[in-house]
């Protein structure tokens, strides 16, 4: 009788011609998939990163003790501020480390906007890095207008650009962070949750050290609001970018 009649069935023994027949689809795309390489994009955002902080590399180790030091006491961050060879390093060593921070935000769904989401890996990491790019670039003129009279230039130039500072600590945790987790093995999400946190925590960090530099000779409420709202307006413009967009 032929196998096709026996519908109630349904541990139905095949030959084993059939059966091995059947098989080697499978078999040829588990292949398939153990051979496919790791995405070129992502290949070529990594190794561009990995380039630009070894070209850096000797600015980096020359700025972070400072940088480090100044999470610990602030008066080092503004000692950087004193020196202009070592302002000038601090702020390549910051605009090297932005791709990178995007890089990272981009692999694991950080800062993902939905108009960027399309297109391949590493288009999306550039996308990224231009969009932060750009909002810096608005979080600068923000501080440059809402600046009050009250605040000397050279005292509004060194808060402004307490945010290098801790772009390099930044970048610098969460690349420890996504290095540990890849030999790890640890989730995608569960890093995702956490280099979120490390965000807001330094967030929060730097926040609170601009108010606190910055009030050192102007203690108004005026003041306050210049110092607080560039970064407020600046963090909402992202989440905004992230949800909406």
């Amino acid at each position: 009788m032929p196998l096709e009649e026996y519908t109630a069935d349904t541990l139905r023994t095949l030959p084993a011609s059939d059966a091995f027949v059947q098989a080697l689809p499978v078999r040829e795309a588990a292949g398939a998939a153990a051979s496919a390489g790791p995405d070129l994009g992502v290949c070529m955002a990594v190794s561009a990163c990995v380039i630009l902080f070894i070209l850096c590399l000797n600015k980096f180790m020359r700025v972070f003790p400072f940088v480090g030091g100044g999470f610990f006491r602030w008066r080092l961050l503004e000692n950087i501020e004193d020196s202009v060879s070592l302002s000038r390093d601090r702020t390549t060593v910051a605009c090297a480390l932005i791709p990178s921070l995007c890089t990272i935000y981009s692999l694991y769904g950080v800062f993902n906007p939905a108009i960027v989401q399309g297109f391949p890996m590493g288009l999306r990491c550039l996308s990224v890095t231009a969009l932060l790019a750009v909002i810096m670039l608005l979080r600068a003129g923000l501080c440059s207008f809402m600046r009050p009279r009250s605040v000397s230039s050279e005292r509004g130039g060194t808060v402004d650009r307490l945010i290098y500072d801790f772009i390099i600590l930044l970048a610098a945790v969460c690349a420890a962070t996504a290095g540990i987790a890849s030999v790890a093995g640890v989730g995608g999400a569960t890093v995702r949750t956490v280099l979120i946190y490390e965000t807001i925590f330094f967030f929060a960090v730097f926040v609170v050290c601009k108010a606190g530099i910055g009030t050192v000779a102007c203690t108004d409420l005026k003041t306050f609001l210049y110092l607080c709202t560039p970064e407020f307006l600046t963090a909402g413009m992202m989440v905004a970018i992230s949800v909406f967009l």
